[in-house]
């Protein structure tokens, strides 16, 4: 049988560095690794959980606003 495993976890926010700071107010870490997504408009964060997996902090990017972004981030709460 097939073993099932999870490689990283995503936390959509509607603005990057405040995601950032919403992990490191509730844990104390600080992501790492930033990268952007050409063509999809979105921009994220990584942090290391260990054992090769990963929290993916993710948002529109605001220099890369495409209707792709739209619909990926029509559910990113402001608060975040």
């Amino acid at each position: 049988m097939a073993k099932t495993i999870v490689d990283h976890l995503l936390l959509g926010a509607a603005d990057l560095n405040q995601g950032i700071a919403l992990v490191n107010e509730e844990d104390g870490a600080q992501p790492g690794h930033r990268g952007s997504h050409p063509g999809v408009g979105t921009r994220n964060a990584l942090l290391s959980l260990g054992n090769l997996q990963y929290l993916e902090i993710i948002a529109p990017d605001p220099h890369s606003m495409s209707s792709r972004t739209n619909r990926i981030c029509d559910n990113c709460e402001s608060r975040v």
